[in-house]
């Protein structure tokens, strides 16, 4: 069960590893079949998806399905029925909420959300 105390101080242990990852380097130089790199780039994202998560877990101040708070042990629709959003802008991570729009679920909500936002990515299957 989480609390925002845990929560932060997993926050911070993620920073602390990613600012010292960072400093690491590597024995092969090559760009090509480097198998080095592409752990430590693997290692790098998925200690950012890991960061990123435990932010949004600490700004969802409630219960829902297997996110369960000790702290706001409730549900709270009128609040969080939202999906999450991040991005990385200038080295920060930012979080959003987007409000579900009514019929649209999945990648027809994304789509509409970007659209209406006036995103001018192309979207193609």
């Amino acid at each position: 069960v989480r609390n925002e105390t845990t929560l932060r101080a997993g926050v911070e242990a993620f920073e602390t590893l990613g600012a010292e990852m960072d400093g690491i380097s590597l024995r092969g130089k090559s760009l090509r079949y480097n198998r080095e790199l592409m752990q430590a780039l693997a290692a790098r994202n998925l200690l950012a998806c890991s960061r990123v998560a435990a932010k949004m877990a600490l700004e969802r101040r409630e219960s829902r399905g297997l996110h369960l708070r000790d702290d706001y042990s409730y549900i709270d629709n009128e609040n969080w029925q939202v999906r999450q959003l991040a991005e990385l802008v200038n080295g920060e991570d930012k979080l959003s909420k987007m409000i579900k729009e009514k019929g649209y679920n999945g990648i027809l909500c994304l789509i509409y959300y970007f659209l209406k936002s006036g995103c001018n990515a192309s979207v193609s299957f």
